[in-house]
């Protein structure tokens, strides 16, 4: 009897018996399977092999979208995209947890870039401090004047900052711009199984009022000869009774 294992949930196959509560299994996937434990929020170690986590821990947009079932309005049984993780109705999120949310993922990313920086400029300052005498030096005719390295550490780090925020801002675009790829993809195969949808049902409704205008005039046997469109000698060895001969109703 499957029952759901988040930590919170108090549902079980007898209990929602009737409604419209469903069960999933752990994904085979490594990551994903480790994104579902982590959603449940147990304390004692989940067996992935016959637990169970019910529908109503999941969003309506997790679940394949069924235009067949949608356009003739008939019962469909659900299923859960690739990538869906538990996100409803879980226990309260603790400080050492870290949801796996597009918005946090992108949050740590931001963090990734702004440390990065701070290290690359680190870097370059240190760098420059350790030179040696000669290469911090111009020589002008016989004197020598140092190189004023305030001024050049500002001029380095403002370098270092520009070019580190054109890589942030490069970032983001190709961020962007593989989210919408992404949309646009999923958006053409929707639009290209409701076409086919669509090309089959007007092909059945032709075919339907074909049959209602030849029953009138012949039988069903020929009716299928001539959607099937027969060779002439099959057709010649079948036998017209006088009141089925088209030329009857001449």
């Amino acid at each position: 009897m499957p029952n759901c294992c988040v930590a919170v949930c108090e549902n079980y196959n007898q209990k929602t018996k009737g409604s419209n509560v469903i069960y999933h299994s752990f994904p085979k996937h490594p990551t994903l399977r480790s994104k579902w434990i982590h959603a449940c929020k147990r304390e004692d170690k989940v067996n992935v092999e016959n637990a169970t986590v019910c529908s109503a821990h999941f969003l309506k947009d997790d679940y394949e979208r069924n235009l067949k079932a949608e356009i003739l309005n008939i019962p469909s049984r659900r299923r859960l995209k690739p990538d869906a993780v538990p996100s409803l109705n879980l226990a309260p999120v603790r400080s050492s947890d870290v949801p796996c949310t597009s918005e946090i993922v992108e949050q740590m990313h931001d963090r990734t870039i702004r440390y990065t920086q701070r290290e690359n400029r680190k870097r370059a300052l240190n760098r420059l401090s350790h030179l040696s005498p000669k290469k911090n030096k111009i020589d002008i005719g016989t004197e020598t004047e140092p190189i004023s390295e305030p001024s050049l550490e500002v001029k380095l780090a403002k370098k270092l900052d520009l070019a580190n925020a054109k890589i942030d801002h490069l970032k983001r675009e190709i961020f962007t711009l593989k989210r919408k790829n992404k949309l646009l993809h999923l958006a053409l195969t929707e639009k290209n199984q409701k076409l086919k949808l669509l090309e089959s049902k007007k092909h059945e409704e032709v075919n339907e009022k074909i049959n209602n205008i030849l029953k009138k005039i012949f039988t069903k046997t020929q009716i299928d000869c001539l959607i099937t469109q027969k060779n002439e000698a099959t057709l010649d060895k079948r036998r017209y009774s006088k009141s089925t001969d088209p030329a009857f109703f001449v």
